[in-house]
């Protein structure tokens, strides 16, 4: 891949707190350096870990609760949840850069390669 075919990079070399948060609750989309900053804030904070658990109860009530407001099923909001590796990569510009690379291919069948190598590039 060229230009701005190059798939967007997330920075791993600097802990992000949507991936410390993603540590704390267990997840696999965090590194070292994530891993790291969390245990030394739970080294501080006993009740990191408590509290992101607590937060992420009340989420999912506030979720369910929106859904039956919206006479919505708890499955479509759920489809909805946007995962911490997404929030972590449209805070570093990442998406955006993305976004950018899609618009510019003026074919749905060269987005769809590029989006193709990118999603390849990130199972890697």
């Amino acid at each position: 891949m060229t230009g701005s075919d190059a798939a967007p990079q997330i920075d791993t070399s600097r802990p992000h707190p949507a991936r410390v948060y993603d540590w704390w609750l267990g997840g696999k989309d965090n590194y070292p350096v994530d891993e790291e900053l969390a245990r030394k804030i739970l080294a501080a904070d006993g009740t990191a870990v408590r509290g992101a658990r607590a937060n992420r109860r009340f989420m999912h009530r506030a979720v369910r609760a929106a859904a039956e407001d919206l006479a919505n099923t708890p499955a479509i909001c759920r489809r909805s949840y946007v995962n911490g590796t997404v929030v972590a990569a449209f805070e570093e510009g990442v998406l955006e850069r993305f976004s950018r690379m899609l618009k510019s291919c003026r074919s749905p069948s060269r987005r769809a390669q590029v989006l193709a190598r990118v999603m390849a590039r990130a199972a890697a």
